[in-house]
This record gives structure tokens, sequence and C-alpha cells, in this order.
């Protein structure tokens, strides 16, 4: 931690926790990993203080609700993400790697979201080996110049961009969005 914050020159693993009080990290290319396997395994982040690329989690079977914070960013601008992770629902354990872009995907135009009333940025999370029943993502953005449009909450929402092809998330699945707590 260090309010100048650091740049990673490869992917960087932290032991089983990691704590966020100042400075940002920016990844570039690379990916921060988290080994460790529970919620409590990274704490902090704030808007001067997150993960400007690739942050890795592992997630594990713990057999308990579970939300998992990824306090990440791009830029100058803070826009985390959680994951809320019922009791029993992982099957198998494995890791989940979120990010965040700020603009419209490159495919918005097939996606039934429109490029004049969005959010501005879109977020990318990538399972490996991780096997989940139901999950609920949280996904929060910039107050700043991030939107496209006048939006309410209850407007959006969330589509899933798995190539060539946009689909809805499953019924099984909510979605909340909203400007990032401080």
């Amino acid at each position: 931690n260090t309010s100048g914050g650091v740049t990673l020159a490869a992917n960087t693993s932290v032991g089983a926790t990691l704590t966020l009080t100042s400075g940002i990290v920016a990844t570039g290319s690379s990916t921060l990993i988290v080994s460790g396997t529970t919620a409590g395994s990274l704490s902090g982040g704030s808007s001067t203080s997150y993960i400007n690329g690739k942050l890795q989690r592992g997630i594990g079977s713990s057999g308990s609700a579970q939300t998992f914070a990824f306090p990440s960013g791009s830029g100058t601008t803070y826009a985390p993400i959680s994951v809320a992770i019922p009791a029993s629902s992982v099957t198998t354990p494995g890791t989940l790697t979120a990010s965040t872009t700020s603009g419209n995907h490159g495919n918005i135009g097939t996606s039934l979201i429109s490029p004049a009333q969005d959010v501005n940025r879109y977020w990318t999370l990538t399972a490996a080996t991780l096997v989940l029943g139901t999950y609920t993502p949280t996904f929060a953005w910039g107050t700043s110049g991030a939107t496209n449009g006048t939006l309410t909450t209850s407007s959006l929402l969330v589509k899933k961009w798995v190539s060539p092809n946009w689909t809805a998330p499953s019924t099984s699945s909510t979605y909340a969005a909203g400007p990032p707590p401080n």
C-alpha cells in the first residue's frame, strides 16, 4: 500500500490475504492473484485504492454464503464488482478473474443495450475450473462522466457476451447496479 500506487511487471500472487488501504495497483497486461479462497481473503478498496486491471480470486467451497469483493477500476474510475455466492453453490472450486473497461463494449450494437443510455463501461468475469450454481453479481460505476443519457438503475439490464452472441442472465441470478460505495 502506497499512495503513489504500484505497477505490476508480471503476474503477481498474494498469499492468503490482501488488504488495500492506499494507492492504485495497475496490472497492465498482468494479473494480481489472491490465492486465499474465502471472501475475507481481500479487504479494502475505495476510489483511492483499487486494482486497475485484472484481479483473480480463489473461490473455495465453504458451505456457507459468501460475497467476494473485486475492488476494480479502470483509469481514474473506481468501478467495483462483488459476487455473492449462496451456501453450497460452489460445486467445483476454482478461480474467478474480474476487470472493468471504460467505454462501450465493441459489440454493443447487437446487445439490445442502448449506447445512448448505458453506464459507458463493461465488466469481464472469467472463471477457471470454477463451477457455480447460482450467484449474484453487483456492478458499480463512478458518478463523474461514467453514464450516457439519463439513467435509473431500475431501467438498466445486464447482458452476457459469449462470442458471437449476447445472452440474458439466467433467471436464477439477480443483478444490481449503482455508484460505488466510498
